[in-house]
C-alpha cells in the first residue's frame, strides 16, 4: 500500500502541529510533498556522490517499492510551458488545464543505465533498487547472488543477472569485468 497521497494537498491542508516546547512536527502528506520534492532535487546526482543516494534510498521506510530512479528524474511537467493567463498564474487554472487535456504527461522513456566500476576482487555490488547487471569481458572466475545473507552461485562468469532492491552481486576476477546497471 503506497503512503503517497491521491489528490494535491490544498492550501488550507493544515501543515503540522506544534507543541509546548515550540517543536513543529509536520503532517504526514506534508512531509511526503517535501521528501519527494528532495528526491527529486537532490536526488537528480549532481553534485552528490552516488553513495549518498543509495544511503538515502536505503534509509526510506516509509515509500518502500518506490521507484526511486522516477523520483531523481526533473519534474517534466514544469517545462511544459502554461498558457499566458494573464499575470500571476495560480494552480486551479493550470489543474483545469491538465484536466482538459491541455497540459499533457510527457511521454514515458526508459531509465538510464549506470556504470560500475569494480574496485578490487572480490567485488560486491548493492542494488539500491529493482533491475539488472550485466556482467561482461573482464577475466571472471565466479559471480554470487546475495539476498537475505545467502549466497547463490549462478554457475556463470558473463551474463545479466536479476537483482531486487538491496540484492548484492559479488563478483571475483582477476582481470575487471565491465558492468552495468539497468534499472527495471
Amino acid at each position: 500500500m503506497s503512503l503517497l497521497p491521491g489528490r494535491i494537498l490544498p492550501q488550507t491542508e493544515k501543515f503540522g502541529t506544534t507543541d509546548s516546547n515550540g517543536d513543529v512536527t509536520i503532517e504526514k502528506n506534508w512531509w511526503l510533498l517535501l521528501y519527494n520534492l528532495c528526491q527529486q532535487t537532490l536526488g537528480t546526482g549532481a553534485g552528490l556522490p552516488a553513495d549518498a543516494l543509495i544511503d538515502l534510498e536505503s534509509a526510506d521506510a516509509d515509500a518502500i517499492d518506490s521507484d526511486a530512479i522516477a523520483l531523481r528524474q526533473p519534474i517534466a511537467n514544469l517545462a511544459v510551458d502554461i498558457p499566458d493567463l494573464g499575470g500571476t498564474v495560480d494552480l486551479v487554472p493550470a489543474l483545469l488545464l491538465a484536466q482538459d487535456g491541455l497540459l499533457a504527461d510527457p511521454i514515458a522513456t526508459a531509465q538510464p543505465s549506470a556504470a560500475i566500476s569494480p574496485s578490487g576482487s572480490p567485488f560486491t555490488y548493492t542494488a539500491p533498487f529493482n533491475g539488472s547487471v550485466i556482467v561482461t569481458a573482464g577475466s571472471v572466475s565466479d559471480i554470487a547472488i546475495v539476498r537475505q545473507g545467502t549466497s547463490i552461485e549462478t554457475g556463470v562468469t558473463v551474463g545479466q543477472f536479476m537483482l531486487s532492491r538491496l540484492d548484492q552481486l559479488v563478483v571475483t576476477y582477476s582481470m575487471a569485468p565491465t558492468m552495468t546497471f539497468l534499472p527495471t
